[in-house]
């Protein structure tokens, strides 16, 4: 993983030296249209595209576009206020390459992406990633709706430090990609909510790399996730609070600046693994781990203070709640809660 994020950092320096050849977003005609090639300034066109300047308003997106072969898209080079693309209805733009959000942002800068409706958005190829946060800035991908975003390669939240990224999924979104990584070198945040869906056929890794620049959150709220391996910061600082909908997982491994919180989430895994200074507190929902029994583990990591719950192999797997006085507890403020609604 380390090894990629250094590939990474070298082809974005590259592509910050590159910006010669690039497409620059100018609003020209001040219709707003990305389809216009009145409204860049460049070689050619569709290329690779730059915008640089919040001023000249949002880029919207309406019809189906693609960046050249060898192209990549930058969003919010250099700026110092909010600069934005929006993509509408059955609209969709296709990268082959990255796609950088927020690069060399200056203090207080926003760069956003916004998907409704049925919008797609994919990035194509070895290296078809998306970045929120290279260098400074709020960067942010939101998609609500039916819209869909595609990475071949991976997806980076909050990638270098001083930078921070977050992802919000709502409605039926769906995000998919071969690897997840939030709070690189920065601080990154997701939110799921509603019936959006997180699909990762690799891994999620909440806080990598930098130590102590970095910190990666995740909020399920809803929606399903879907991932080949969970980890929660195993080299840095790492939150996953399961409040509702469902989380699937291979391994999870919560390492020793990680923490996992169970609220309400029903969550299922191949196998748990809980680190020196780990910590898992079930108060919700369920967690499953799938064809082995872990009671021993459990029971270690209760003594040594790392865990909360309840728990107990069937036979086939192992079960984890939350403990009875607790669901006691949600009982009673429920029924409290249904008496001052009576009244």
């Amino acid at each position: 993983m380390k090894k990629q994020i250094v590939l990474l950092l070298i082809v974005g320096v590259f592509v910050m030296c590159s910006s010669a050849t690039a497409e620059i977003w100018t609003n020209g005609t001040g219709n707003g249209l990305w389809s216009d090639a009145g409204n860049w300034d460049g070689v050619s066109f569709p290329g690779t595209y730059w915008i640089t300047d919040p001023a000249l308003g949002t880029a919207t997106i309406s019809g189906s576009y693609a960046a050249s072969s060898t192209g990549y898209a930058v969003l919010g080079q250099g700026i110092a206020g909010v600069a934005a693309v929006e993509i509408n209805d059955t609209s969709s733009l296709t990268v082959s390459g990255p796609f950088y959000v927020g690069n060399a942002a200056g203090a207080g800068a926003i760069a956003e992406i916004r998907l409704n409706d049925s919008a797609q958005l994919s990035t194509t190829g070895a290296i078809g990633w998306i970045e929120l946060g290279q260098i400074g800035g709020d960067n942010r991908l939101i998609a609500t709706g039916n819209s869909q975003i595609n990475a071949d390669y991976a997806v980076f939240v909050g990638n270098w430090a001083g930078s921070t990224g977050s992802v919000d999924l709502s409605g039926f979104a769906s995000l998919t990609t071969a690897d997840f990584n939030v709070g690189i070198s920065g601080i990154g945040n997701v939110d799921i909510a509603d019936s959006a869906s997180l699909n990762v056929s690799g891994g999620i890794r909440l806080g990598t790399y930098v130590a102590g620049a970095s910190f990666g959150t995740m909020n399920v709220n809803g929606g399903a996730v879907t991932s080949g391996l969970s980890e929660i910061g195993v080299d840095e600082g790492g939150l996953l609070q399961l409040i509702g909908g469902t989380y699937d997982t291979g391994l999870l491994d919560i390492g020793d600046v990680g923490s996992v919180l169970l609220s309400g989430s029903t969550v299922t895994a191949t196998d748990l693994n809980l680190n020196l200074a780990g910590s898992l507190a079930v108060t919700g929902g369920s967690m499953t781990i799938l064809g082995i029994d872990k009671t021993a583990e459990l029971g270690l990591w209760e003594a040594l203070g790392q865990f909360s719950g309840s728990y107990a192999f069937d036979g086939t797997d192992t079960v984890i709640t939350p403990e009875p006085a607790t669901m006691a507890l949600m009982a009673i403020g429920g029924l409290a809660a249904l008496r001052r609604k009576r009244r």
